[in-house]
């Protein structure tokens, strides 16, 4: 009998083994599979912009150099990989064997690792290539599309495109040169014509089907005498000319509930409350009738920050060297008797301080991500990945070291400071937030043999467990600290309203961590399990016949009254996230069908959530959504306007919105959560009364100085009844 049970429990013991072999093995040859399919829709792209047509079979590809020689189209499981005839798609993988189902679903049927292909959401879908606006418009247009030039020229009665490099020449049916399609679109003869009211000459009746281009504020270009290019943009009714300017590039808008700011060009821009010196405006001070206030100061105009300059650091070794000029190199006698020149490593400038504080150098410091909290600090992230920071809390409270700046001094405190840790050489910072007195950092070492980053922490306080150590015990932490757990982060913030810390990690699954301070444990018992609140946990969405539910993405986004997240079915979903770590998910279309079922309604071009629901900018540029406090002037004024994108800016219901000719207008309180400050700069409004036209204010009591007057001032606080236009940001704007 005992014989019998040992061979009974070392047969289940190789079953298992077998098992978890043979996932292991299933797993490898999907990934190949998936990589295969990639490879061969990064080809299929790379024809189609060569020859102006899809390529006929996979072997095609091989045979003229887009995908290696010996290259298998056979995949993994020992099937042949096929195109879809007429579609731009790759046959999927058909599973045979029901034990690979699961494997499948996790990794074959998901986004995560496919950046050229978006994988089948159903049964009877297929891999599908994915193709950017140019590659899309070629697909469309083979039959007027040759990769020679001779031949688009002499079509007849219709005309042809000549395709090179994926630049689109059209040549008339008279075998006229007439215009370039790219990125943009470049016209060499009369697509515009200026003296009769900049009317579009060519219809849709046009084989050139360049109609399918041209939507309400698409910019054209077009030489003019001297062969610069004149910029015209669409705006429905009629096609203006724009004035020549030099303009920055896209403007980032980073607003939370204590704290606005942008980056133009790499420079940052601030305003608001300044208790903490986070506005590199110098000495603080706030002026009416030219007495100095003693109040909350409140910058009420963008203001540049101000990054100190430091050297690069430059080191080189010599073996020979011109003794007579370098001091370092000295003559010695070699093993073969002979003199030779060695000189010592020589070392210049380690990120040394330029104390000549050059501000508009070309050379300072630009920045492509940035925190601010009004209360406590300013931090940002460089196109080198180092971490600046300036403001008392930082350079202070919650010091770690800073080159150039002698903690306790309190000199130029509202400057940005480079930190000697995240040096953009050593290590590389990636994003930053702080909440109390803990400061999270995503960022790697030099030496990580990866891009992902990780979590750091810092500060004088780990009280509510937002380090994610697991503990809430850590004080006065002041060397940025890796969290263990090897948790890869690519996305971090904190959500107010249930007071934790939200993170994504690389595979697309979302965490959260954190307690109420001295009012919680971090370990609570849910449910009869006890739970961790202080170190990353992943979010519960609930079970399926006892199945935990996956739900990965691809990006999420914290907004002012919503989450929003990007799944791997390229839908957006508005999530909510308990206290206690459970979590739901709804389509954002489905809010937006249970307002509307109009047609142009289907399609969005941007949305939000303000206090009573969805808002949305649809297909034809129009703002809808439930608003408050309306009459019939605001609703002619929305109406009026062609927008692009639409944002809820403030708590208090503040929104922005974006026209298709980047002009910024905003309504609603515009005051942050604490009245103390605006999440925009209203100087730029030009609402002010005459006799109050003031660029410092101040708080006294719970009363702001106040600046306007009548419809623009409600309840003591800046209010904006009707859209207003705000000057400064007539650009691309990203808001964040």
């Amino acid at each position: 009998m005992r014989i019998l049970l040992v061979f009974i429990i070392l047969n289940i013991n190789n079953y298992l083994f077998s098992s978890i072999i043979t996932d292991n093995i299933t797993l490898r040859k999907i990934e190949k599979l998936i990589q295969k399919e990639e490879d061969i829709a990064k080809g299929y792209k790379k024809f189609l912009l060569k020859y102006g047509k899809v390529p006929s079979s996979i072997q095609n590809l091989i045979d003229i150099g887009f995908l290696p020689k010996g290259f298998d189209v056979k995949n993994p499981f020992g099937e042949e990989i096929e195109f879809i005839i007429n579609k731009n798609e790759i046959k999927k993988f058909v599973n045979t064997n029901l034990s690979f189902d699961s494997t499948l679903n996790n990794y074959y049927f998901t986004n995560i690792n496919r950046k050229y292909t978006k994988s089948p959401q159903k049964s009877i879908e297929n891999i599908t290539i994915k193709l950017n606006f140019i590659e899309n418009f070629i697909y469309s247009n083979q039959n007027i599309i040759t990769d020679i030039k001779e031949q688009a020229k002499s079509k007849t009665n219709e005309g042809g495109y000549y395709i090179e490099n994926g630049v689109l020449n059209w040549f008339d049916q008279n075998g006229n040169y007439k215009f370039t399609i790219a990125e943009d679109i470049i016209s060499k003869n009369q697509i515009i014509n200026e003296s009769t009211n900049n009317t579009l000459l060519i219809s849709k009746d046009s084989k050139s089907n360049f109609y399918q281009l041209f939507h309400i504020g698409k910019r054209i270009y077009q030489p003019n005498e001297k062969g610069e290019l004149n910029e015209f943009v669409n705006l429905g009714k009629k096609i203006v000319k724009l004035e020549k300017e030099i303009a920055p590039g896209i403007i980032l808008i980073k607003n939370n509930q204590n704290g606005s700011g942008v980056i133009i060009n790499g420079d940052i821009y601030t305003w608001g409350n300044n208790t903490n010196k986070v506005i590199s405006i110098g000495k603080n001070y706030t002026k009416e009738n030219n007495i100095t206030g003693s109040g909350i100061p409140i910058i009420n105009t963008v203001v540049r920050t101000r990054a100190k300059n430091y050297e690069q650091i430059k080191k080189d070794s010599f073996t020979k060297f011109d003794y007579n000029t370098v001091e370092r190199c000295r003559k010695i006698l070699n093993e073969q008797g002979n003199y030779v020149d060695i000189c010592d490593e020589v070392e210049t400038a380690i990120n040394s301080f330029n104390s000549n504080n050059f501000y508009s150098s070309p050379n300072r410091a630009k920045f492509t991500n940035m925190y601010i909290d009004y209360n406590k600090s300013i931090c940002a992230i460089s196109n080198k990945n180092e971490l600046y920071c300036g403001g008392e809390d930082i350079l202070e409270n919650n010091y770690i070291d800073f080159i150039g700046y002698e903690k306790g001094s309190k000199k130029d405190i509202d400057y940005l400071y480079k930190n000697k840790f995240f040096d953009g050489d050593s290590h590389y910072a990636n994003d930053v937030i702080f909440i109390d007195n803990i400061y999270l950092a995503l960022g790697r070492s030099k030496s990580d043999n990866t891009s992902v980053s990780k979590l750091y922490y810092w500060g004088k306080s780990n009280n509510n467990g937002y380090a994610g150590t697991g503990n809430k015990s850590e004080t006065n932490i002041f060397t940025p600290t890796i969290v263990p757990g090897g948790y890869e982060f690519l996305k971090i913030f904190y959500d107010s309203t249930i007071n934790k810390i939200i993170a994504l990690e690389k595979n697309g699954t979302i965490y959260f961590w954190g307690i109420m301070g001295n009012k919680e444990d971090c370990i609570q018992n849910i449910n009869g399990n006890n739970i961790n609140f202080c170190a990353p946990k992943i979010l519960d969405w609930g079970k399926i016949d006892k199945e935990e539910i996956s739900f990965p993405v691809v990006s999420i986004e914290q907004r002012i009254n919503a989450i929003i997240a990007l799944s791997t079915d390229d839908k957006y979903y508005k999530i909510k996230i308990n206290n206690d770590g459970t979590a739901s998910k709804r389509l954002v279309e489905d809010d937006i069908k249970a307002v509307s079922t109009l047609e142009e309604d289907k399609s969005i071009l941007s949305f939000d959530y303000n206090e009573n629901g969805i808002i949305w900018v649809n297909s034809n540029n129009k703002l809808k959504g439930t608003f408050t406090q309306i009459d019939s002037l605001f609703t002619k004024t929305i109406n009026q306007i062609s927008w692009e994108k639409i944002k809820v800016v403030s708590s208090n219901n503040g929104i922005c919105g974006i026209d298709i000719n980047k002009q910024m207008y905003c309504w609603g309180d515009l005051s942050n959560t604490n009245n103390d400050g605006f999440v925009v700069p209203i100087f730029g409004s030009n609402l002010q009364d005459e006799n109050k036209d003031f660029i410092f204010l101040e708080k006294m009591g719970n009363n702001v100085t106040t600046v306007t007057s009548g419809d623009w001032l409600n309840n003591g606080k800046y209010f904006l009844k009707y859209p207003t236009f705000i000057g400064g940001f007539n650009y691309d704007v990203i808001f964040k």
